[in-house]
């Protein structure tokens, strides 16, 4: 197995364990929300704004993970070809997107 298919693969591992890890996230987050809702008589519009908030901050700590482990990989003389093939894009957007 070449590193470009076993990376994938490695990938696909993880990505199946966070599908199954959705549920509770989605718990997580419905419970909290439903949290807030009751101790501030929230309406249903401002429940669903707290959710996409907690999205949002979620998205924002796994793009700082992705760009922290991208320079990780590039101080260790990983090629922009193999961080590219990694996330599924080409080594040009992986330069674009991370590179400095």
């Amino acid at each position: 197995m070449s590193t470009s298919e076993e990376v994938k693969a490695a990938a696909h591992q993880l990505g199946a364990m966070l599908a199954e890890a959705h549920a509770d996230f989605y718990d997580v987050v419905e419970a909290f929300s439903e949290g807030y809702a009751e101790g501030r008589a929230a309406t249903g519009e401002r429940v669903f704004l707290v959710k996409l908030g907690a999205l949002n901050e979620l998205q924002s700590v796994s793009n700082n993970t992705i760009t922290d482990y991208v320079q990780d990989a590039r101080a260790a003389h990983v090629s922009w070809s193999q961080i590219g093939d990694a996330l599924d894009v080409s080594r040009q957007a992986a330069q674009q997107r991370y590179g400095q």
